[in-house]
């Protein structure tokens, strides 16, 4: 059926641009926790880590120069590859 296929095709890009939204807020707020020692270590300054973490989640990030990852007890900042 049509309308079941395109229903379905449509609630499945909504959850995939939810879960997006969802991972930049979480990595937004993770760069915001970040000392200036660590933001040194990724290549950013405090203002520079301050206007990415402030964007709402749904701007997109022009280039990322990094990717926070956050569990219960550390924080990992790996610089992404450049192309």
């Amino acid at each position: 059926m049509q309308i079941q296929t395109s229903f379905h095709t449509g609630f499945h890009a909504l959850i995939k641009r939810l879960a997006l939204y969802r991972a930049r807020r979480r990595s937004r707020r993770a760069l915001l926790a970040l000392n200036d020692e660590l933001l040194k270590d990724i290549g950013l300054s405090r203002a520079q880590a301050l206007a990415e973490g402030r964007k709402p989640f749904w701007r997109a990030a022009e280039q990322a120069k990094y990717q926070v990852t956050r569990s219960s007890n550390n924080t990992v900042v790996t610089p992404t590859r450049e192309n």
